[in-house]
C-alpha cells in the first residue's frame, strides 16, 4: 500500500465520525463537546464502521477518550502524509514508530487537573496500571497516569495504522 492508498483510506474511516454539542446536556462533558459515529455511518454491513467499532469495543480506556483519541488520530495521518509529499512511497506502520511516540508525549496534558480527571473517567485506570506493569513503579502518581495516558496513545494509533495497513476495504 501506497501513501496515497493510507490517506484515502484513513479519509474513509474520518468520514465516519462528527462532533457535536449538546447544549441541552446537564452532563458538562457533553455539553462542552464529544466525538461519535455520525447516524448514517452506523452500519454493521459498512466495514470501516465495523473496524473503527471494534477498536472502540478493545480500547482500555474510556469511549469519549477513545472517539476523541480515534478522530484525532486519524487527523495527524492525513496531515502527515499530506505534509511530506512521499505519496507514492510504500505505507507501512512500522516507520510511523518514532512518529507515535512524539505524537503521544505531545497529547499528554500538562496540567495535573486534567491528568486527574482523565484517570477519574470510566476505566482510564486500566491504562495506568498497564504502564505500571511495563515500566516499573514511577517517582509520582502523576508520572504514573502520564505513562498510561501515552501508553493507551501509543497503543491506538499503532492499531489504526495497522488497521489501515490492512484495511484495503472498497
Amino acid at each position: 500500500m501506497t501513501n496515497k492508498q493510507a490517506l484515502e483510506q484513513s479519509k474513509k474511516y474520518s468520514e465516519l465520525f462528527v462532533y457535536q454539542i449538546d447544549n441541552l446536556s446537564t452532563n458538562q462533558l457533553l455539553k462542552n463537546g464529544y466525538w461519535s459515529f455520525k447516524i448514517e455511518s452506523i452500519d454493521s454491513t459498512n466495514t470501516y464502521y465495523e473496524a473503527m467499532s471494534d477498536l472502540l469495543v478493545k480500547s482500555s480506556v474510556d469511549q469519549n477518550t477513545t472517539y476523541q483519541w480515534i478522530a484525532q488520530i486519524l487527523g495527524d495521518i492525513e496531515e502527515r502524509i499530506d505534509s511530506e509529499n512521499e505519496i507514492d512511497e510504500l505505507f507501512t506502520a512500522e516507520s510511523w514508530q518514532d512518529h507515535i511516540v512524539e505524537y503521544a508525549d505531545s497529547e499528554v496534558p500538562i496540567y495535573n487537573a486534567e491528568l486527574t480527571m482523565w484517570m477519574s473517567q470510566g476505566n482510564n485506570w486500566i491504562a495506568v496500571d498497564e504502564a505500571t506493569d511495563e515500566f516499573g513503579q514511577s517517582e509520582s502518581v502523576l508520572d504514573s497516569i502520564r505513562r498510561g495516558y501515552a501508553m493507551a496513545i501509543e497503543s491506538l494509533y499503532q492499531e489504526i495504522l495497522t488497521t489501515i495497513e490492512g484495511g484495503e476495504n472498497e
